[in-house]
């Protein structure tokens, strides 16, 4: 049968048929030849993908129309435009232009497998696939594999070139040649991203693709993934319209999502999760404008970023609600988020939903070691309030009542006492103090403590020294008796066990600053440039080695009550530069105190008794 120019038939029949000129062999109904069917001239198959005519049999084409035709063969597809090669060429022709022959084999004119396809299209032009590749395909330009009807596949390798994209099947691999080389493929250029599956999907540098960026672009097909981004412009914007697993899934501004998500997904700007998905994961909207239709399996959490949103009701969804990291409660209450923000403070809320922003609490001021020019001052933080950090804490000091300024960070951001050294202070001045804490809420001080600095000394002689300066001299030597071994002091008389006491009675001072005894009588500190005669029936004396190179005090503050091996150290080292005999047993006691405080003296330090920071300094630069 033939059919000449300008026929057009939509019909079923049997027995071989010509088609000439411009006829067409329509697919409308159930339209199939059963026989060997031939098209010459520009005659074509079919007008819609979807709804094809059928020849059950062997089609030639030996025609111009080739690449505007749909139409499934049951045998072979004959292209006697295919002459000296095994490569099927689709040109790059004015107009959208498509291939469309689903054929079980495809032969040249020299009755050859056609084993190779390339795809081109520029410009507007978008010459796709819609039949079946018996062989490997390329894709160049804006070309691209399209899914429009079953059985439109390629049963072989396909490459994707330029800014062709897949959204069709491919059985072997899909190579994507303008991914990035790292495993990131980039969907932009307006591309309607389709169904595509293959067999492996992988990059320029045949990596696996993890990580798909979709740039006013959408996507339409089923995508596993390490990660999967939108992000759209205005007149463009994007969607996801497929199935997605992945581990994250980020819509940021003019973008949305109408399908499916197994994983963790972030909403951006003005992002939306559309009704009737799913999303089996986390879900955490941060733009002003986010909203969610959908379900969401996990946690739903709104994060706010700023105060522009409308009025929000959150008694709709059981969102988590946080700001700038921090949850705060407000369920059960419709909340206008220009109230939440009123306070820049993260966390909470000044006159908005709980909890409220709430200053640190200090306590108990204290002042200790004052002399002419300097105080060690301290605090107490009780609580950090909220948010719960601080980021300082320390004093403030002043002349006048409740001061706010000379105040000086402690570098202490946790709760607890606290102390520190305060200098540059002026002789016989009352001084109004307090401990301070901030957070992001604000300052808070404790209660006032007041101290008054140590008088200025008088000068003594011409030179106009000060008289700490100048040490009278010693009396003579003294030993009273009963001594114990070891004893620094007689628990008979009260006087020194040692001979040649130091001068270390001030000039002008009255009583000894260490024993309380007037210093015109005697001095009576424990020193002495010798070891005492052991008193029979003591135990006898244990005293240190004075050629140990260095001792190790530890990092704590040692005091009176305190032991150790630290302690033991420390009475050698008083030992061999004091030139004592305290007994080393680790015990700090009295006499290990009445020498420390010797050794205070005799360096200009605070003669406390207590060997802290300054006093451990000393003893390690002798």
């Amino acid at each position: 049968m033939s059919f000449e120019l300008g026929t057009t038939i939509a019909d079923t029949f049997t027995g071989d048929a010509v088609f000439n000129g411009n006829s067409v062999f329509l697919g409308e109904g159930d339209s199939v030849i059963t026989g060997n069917v031939t098209f010459n001239d520009d005659s074509r198959a079919g007008n819609d993908p979807s709804n094809p005519p059928e020849v059950v049999g062997n089609v030639i084409f030996d025609t111009e129309s080739l690449f505007s035709t749909n139409i499934i063969v049951s045998g072979t597809a004959t292209y006697m435009n295919v002459t000296g090669t095994t490569t099927m060429t689709i040109p790059d022709l004015p107009g959208p232009l498509y291939f469309g022959v689903i054929a079980t084999g495809a032969k040249n004119a020299e009755d050859e497998d056609i084993i190779n396809w390339v795809f081109n299209g520029t410009g507007e032009n978008s010459t796709n696939n819609q039949g079946a590749v018996l062989g490997d395909a390329e894709f160049n330009g804006v070309s691209f594999n399209s899914d429009y009807a079953p059985g439109m596949i390629i049963e072989g390798n396909a490459t994707f070139n330029d800014q062709s994209y897949n959204n069709g099947e491919v059985t072997g691999q899909a190579k994507f040649t303008y991914t990035d080389g790292s495993g990131t493929i980039t969907i932009g250029f307006n591309m309607q991203w389709g169904a595509g599956t293959a067999g492996t999907i992988v990059g320029a540098s045949d990596e696996p693709i993890t990580d798909w960026v979709f740039v006013d672009s959408s996507n339409y097909g089923e995508i596993t993934a390490d990660t999967v981004s939108f992000s759209g412009t205005e007149g463009l914007g994007g969607s996801n319209q497929g199935p997605i697993t992945a581990n994250l899934v980020t819509f940021n501004s003019l973008t949305s999502n109408t399908n499916n998500i197994t994983g963790d997904v972030v909403f951006n700007g003005d992002s939306n999760n559309e009704d009737g998905t799913t999303i089996t994961g986390d879900a955490t909207f941060t733009g002003d404008l986010s909203e969610n239709n959908g379900t969401v399996s996990g946690t739903l959490t709104r994060r706010y970023t700023s105060a522009t949103s409308p009025t929000r009701d959150f008694t709709a969804t059981p969102w988590t609600v946080l700001v700038d990291g921090a949850e705060v409660d407000v369920s059960g209450a419709t909340y206008d988020e220009t109230t939440i923000f009123s306070s820049e403070n993260s966390g909470c809320f000044i006159g908005g939903p709980t909890p409220a922003c709430v200053i640190p609490t200090v306590t108990t001021p204290t002042s200790t070691s004052v002399t002419e020019t300097t105080v060690t001052l301290g605090g107490n933080v009780t609580s950090l309030g909220l948010p719960t950090s601080i980021s300082a804490r320390g004093t403030c000091l002043d002349t006048t009542s409740s001061p706010v300024t000379n105040c000086v960070a402690e570098g202490g951001t946790t709760t607890g006492v606290f102390t520190q050294a305060r200098t540059g202070l002026t002789a016989g001045t009352l001084y109004y103090y307090r401990a301070y804490a901030t957070n992001d809420t604000g300052t808070a001080y404790s209660a006032d403590g007041t101290f008054t600095t140590s008088e200025a000394t008088s000068s003594s002689g011409s030179g106009g020294s000060s008289r700490r300066n100048t040490i009278a001299p010693p009396p003579p030597n003294i030993i009273p008796p009963a001594c114990q071994a070891g004893d620094i002091f007689s628990a008979v008389t009260g006087l020194s066990c040692v001979s040649t006491p130091p001068a270390v009675c001030p000039i002008g001072d009255l009583f000894s600053a260490v024993t309380g005894l007037p210093c015109t009588t005697h001095i009576v500190l424990p020193f002495s440039p010798a070891v005492p005669e052991n008193i029979p029936g003591s135990p006898p004396l244990q005293t240190g080695n004075e050629n140990t190179p260095s001792y190790n005090f530890g990092l704590a503050t040692l005091k009176n009550g305190g032991s150790g091996i630290a302690v033991t150290d420390l009475q050698r080292f008083l030992n061999a530069k004091l030139n004592l005999s305290l007994i080393l047993d680790g015990n700090f006691g009295p006499k290990t105190k009445a020498a420390v405080i010797l050794f205070q003296i005799e360096n200009g330090l605070v003669p406390d008794g207590i060997v802290g920071p300054l006093t451990k300094e000393k003893m390690n630069g002798i």
